[in-house]
């Protein structure tokens, strides 16, 4: 089946409270393009000099960097149709990407330049006040994320990482919806995969969590809290 931009833009961030004819005046004057990645290829590179923003369309995507030591550290992953992913370096000045974006599986992307946060033709139609405003919404949740992210790598020990990565996931009742690989869940944590699938058994074994695949299920709320 065909992938129809359109339709998955509505539901993006950058996107919101846009009209249909604004998207269209968006999609017809950008300039944008549907690139689509196999897996293991890669969206943008360490180095690369940023000039374009990249929305996911379908498939999912890893920002990583490599460490001195060679080790890969998984930043974040995209897999939802609308993400906006890239575009902050487009403000910081850098001049290159301290990242990279790869194709965890099959991937299909919007690019579009990023020359369109600025464009003057988009004045009329009342794109740009709504590009910036959902811009400033997009760094504002990408900033909690970060915060998030830190309380993980900051945790004294590898059961305080699991504990406070686990409690973010949870649903309001308490479940794990996610299904995330052992690999994912080491790279975020900064942690070697054995390190963590042997913590991660002992807390089976205590009976804090049980594990099925790539479920986890949390069956002592309070022994996992005392690691927070």
């Amino acid at each position: 089946m065909q992938i129809q931009p359109k339709a998955i833009l509505k539901d993006c961030p950058l996107c919101r409270h846009m009209t249909d004819v604004q998207l269209d005046v968006l999609l017809s004057t950008a300039g944008g393009r549907v690139q689509a990645y196999e897996k293991g290829a890669y969206i943008f590179s360490e180095g690369d000099k940023p000039e374009q923003l990249y929305i996911l369309l379908e498939g999912k995507i890893g920002i990583a960097r490599d460490a001195l030591s060679g080790r890969r550290i998984l930043m974040t992953q995209l897999e939802k149709g609308g993400e906006l992913f890239g575009e902050v370096y487009l403000f910081l000045g850098s001049g290159r990407y301290d990242v990279h974006a790869e194709a965890l599986e099959s991937s299909a992307v919007l690019e579009l330049p990023g020359r369109i946060l600025g464009a003057a033709c988009f004045e009329d139609s009342g794109l740009s006040g709504i590009l910036q405003q959902n811009l400033l919404a997009i760094f504002a949740r990408k900033a909690y994320a970060l915060n998030r992210r830190v309380r993980v790598l900051g945790a004294a020990t590898l059961r305080e990482k699991i504990a406070h990565y686990l409690t973010q996931r949870q649903d309001d009742q308490g479940r794990i919806r996610e299904r995330l690989s052992r690999e994912e869940m080491a790279a975020y944590m900064g942690a070697a995969r054995p390190s963590l699938s042997r913590e991660l058994g002992c807390m089976q074994e205590e009976g804090i969590l049980r594990m099925e695949g790539r479920r986890i299920e949390i069956l002592d709320q309070t022994a996992l809290e005392q690691y927070l």
